[in-house]
């Protein structure tokens, strides 16, 4: 998937217009999430996957600044822990 991430991208987004949400799988545990924050940044793409979420859309604009770096685009995501990320 990694070497062809925009292809990847694509098929999901292609998904989520013809079937509505999609069930996938995110870590939930990790040293980069804040559940205080609605915004959770991932970039180990090897990461071990802890959690089912749907994919609901996502937002080609949103920008988070992480690291010193400006990442844009994100994916949307509805989870069932609710409002306080499992707190």
């Amino acid at each position: 998937v990694a070497a062809d991430l925009p292809a990847f991208q694509a098929r999901l987004k292609r998904a989520l217009l013809d079937y509505g949400g999609l069930s996938v799988y995110v870590r939930a545990d990790n040293d980069k999430t804040d559940r205080s924050n609605p915004v959770w940044y991932q970039a180990d793409i090897n990461a071990q996957l802890d959690h089912a979420v749907t994919l609901a859309g996502w937002d080609d604009t949103i920008q988070l600044v992480f690291g010193g770096r400006t990442f844009t685009g994100g994916w949307l995501i509805q989870n069932s822990w609710g409002a306080d990320g499992g707190t």
